[in-house]
């Protein structure tokens, strides 16, 4: 599946590893706060018998976005390209997260903090 939009976007926090809080710049001053989860990864919980592999999933996510994130003013600015209408059971938009030339989504497969995982 190909991803139709691309945003710019400010981390606000990070939620576990394959979710994020986001400020969203929609273009002509308009700003929308977004949770979003990462598309086709599953980490661990952060509940329950995964909760440390779920904290060391999220403990990735932070460090990939504050070595690759362009840090303004305390943010990491990253992109973001969504799937047009694709949301997840919770109503969270699935997205990919891009910076400094490498993807969030893949890297955490790579890293062993997150499996493949088709919605």
């Amino acid at each position: 599946m190909s991803s139709i939009y691309e945003y710019r976007a400010k981390v606000i926090r990070v939620i576990d590893g394959d979710t994020l809080a986001l400020a969203v710049d929609l273009g002509c001053d308009v700003t929308l706060n977004l949770t979003v989860r990462l598309y086709g990864v599953n980490c661990p919980e952060m509940k329950g018998d995964t909760r440390v592999q779920g904290g060391m999933a999220r403990h990735y996510t932070s460090n990939w976005l504050q070595e690759h994130a362009s840090a303004t003013q305390f943010t990491q600015q990253v992109t973001l390209k969504t799937h047009k209408d694709k949301r997840e059971k919770f109503g969270r938009y699935l997205a990919d997260i891009y910076a400094d030339g490498r993807h969030l989504n893949a890297d955490l497969v790579e890293a062993g903090h997150a499996a493949r995982y088709e919605p």
